[in-house]
């Protein structure tokens, strides 16, 4: 064999490696795209229930000592939106979202205090994450003005998602769970080859509080 024959054996096997990759990479895409969707029909449903049912919601804390009163779940929508890739019009992201309020019907003044930085951030974090409307007061002390404590006031009203990111390069899907199952955020990921009908049952589950293996 030439070496020119042998360079155009080399550029036929790159050329056939491609055309492999690309096929792979499209049903991958496609996949993610049939889960993505199954997923948000399923989000949809259950919100249409759930608005009915307004479920108990979960036990929260800002620092985990100081108890909210018990709340109720309410109000649940779902929002799709999509992206153009190289064309295409594929899912960006799907998301349900509902308020968590007092079951009393009264939403409450409430307050903790940290002198620690990491109870501090860890509390904040919590809050950023429940969209909790706050106030931060910092007591300092002279001579340096050094933070003494904080203090932080918050209205017992809050707001919990479930945020699900398909990736269609990596054929993954990212479940992000806000005030689900407590203040603390959650996450899983799975590939959509690994993505099973009952694991969205177990996420319903989750979200009114009854046992789960979803997580």
């Amino acid at each position: 064999m030439s070496f020119l024959n042998q360079l155009k054996s080399q550029a036929q096997t790159l050329q056939a490696q491609a055309t492999a990759d690309q096929h792979t990479q499209a049903q991958q895409s496609e996949l993610v795209e049939r889960v993505t969707h199954q997923i948000w029909r399923y989000l949809d449903e259950l919100a249409a229930q759930l608005r009915v049912l307004q479920p108990d919601g979960p036990r929260l804390s800002v620092d985990g000592k100081t108890p909210w009163p018990a709340m109720r779940a309410s109000d649940f929508r779902v929002d799709a939106r999509r992206k153009s890739v190289q064309g295409k019009e594929l899912f960006d992201y799907v998301v349900m979202g509902w308020k968590l309020t007092p079951k009393m019907g009264v939403v409450v003044q409430g307050s903790v205090s940290s002198v620690l930085l990491a109870e501090t951030e860890k509390i904040e974090s919590r809050l950023h994450a429940a969209q909790v409307k706050f106030e931060r007061t910092e007591k300092r002390v002279p001579p340096r003005n050094a933070l003494q404590s904080v203090r932080h006031d918050y209205q017992t009203e809050a707001r919990a998602s479930v945020r699900v990111q398909p990736n269609h390069a990596t054929g993954t899907l990212e479940f992000s769970l806000a005030c689900v199952t407590g203040m603390d955020p959650a996450k899983k990921a799975l590939s959509a080859q690994a993505f099973q009908a009952p694991m969205l049952d177990e996420l319903a589950k989750l979200i009114v509080g009854q046992p789960s293996t979803f997580l």
